[in-house]
This record gives structure tokens, C-alpha cells and sequence, in this order.
């Protein structure tokens, strides 16, 4: 066992950054872990549930059970952009290599959303509501 938590962590994905190894996960909150030891480096609350996590160049993106896209900086938890999707019931997300997130839809649809920048990193890209 790597460690153990109080409650159970939610979606979680593993990745590495400048700041090193991290697992981060989130049901109402999104937290980021060392890995392996499992020491809480930040925690920031979410307004609904987390139904879909990824990162991709030092951006964590979390699709949650409201419609909204939430992406924050993964070194420190920092709000990066903040996007409300179209109603279509958003059921998974993916974060593609050019960093531009996609967004599964109940109503059989796939929505593009352009890739954002962390604020540690390069400026941020363009923020805008998602395509479709």
C-alpha cells in the first residue's frame, strides 16, 4: 500500500510536473498529492462533483457534474480558466497532446475545447467557450 486516506479520493489521475511526481483527484474538491507518499501538497474546493479528471502541460482539467470545465494549474492549484459547457450532460473527458480537451456528452456529442496555459508556465492560450 502507497498510503491511505480519510474518504475515498474520487477520479484521480497520476502525473508529473516541475514540482515532481503527483496523484490528483477530487469528488468536490480538487487535491493534489506527492507520489508516493500521499502528503497533501493542495486542496481547492469545487462548487460540484467531479465526474472527469486529466492533464496535460501542467494544467489539470476537471469536467464536473454542473457542465463546468475547471482548469488549474497543477504546481499549485491556482485558477487557470473556468468554462461553462453547453447543457449536453458532459459524461468524460481527454486531454489531447496539443493540450485542447475534449468533452464526451450524453447527448452523443463531442465538444473541442481550446488549451489553456498555466500561469508557471507559458502564457495562457486562447479562453473561450467550447466548440462544437
Amino acid at each position: 500500500m502507497l498510503f491511505s486516506a480519510d474518504a475515498p479520493l474520487g477520479r484521480a489521475v497520476h502525473a508529473d510536473d516541475a514540482t515532481g511526481a503527483a496523484l490528483f483527484h477530487g469528488r468536490t474538491e480538487l487535491v493534489r498529492r506527492a507520489f508516493p507518499s500521499g502528503v497533501v501538497q493542495w486542496s481547492r474546493p469545487l462548487e460540484s462533483e467531479v465526474i472527469g479528471l486529466d492533464t496535460h502541460a501542467g494544467v489539470l482539467h476537471a469536467l464536473c457534474a454542473d457542465g463546468t470545465l475547471v482548469s488549474v494549474d497543477t504546481a499549485d492549484g491556482s485558477l487557470v480558466a473556468t468554462r461553462r459547457l453547453p447543457p449536453h450532460g458532459p459524461l468524460s473527458l481527454h486531454a489531447a497532446p496539443d493540450g485542447t480537451v475534449f468533452v464526451g456528452t450524453a447527448a452523443g456529442q463531442i465538444l473541442r475545447c481550446p488549451a489553456v496555459r498555466a500561469s508557471s508556465g507559458t502564457p495562457r492560450g486562447p479562453f473561450a467557450a467550447a466548440d462544437r
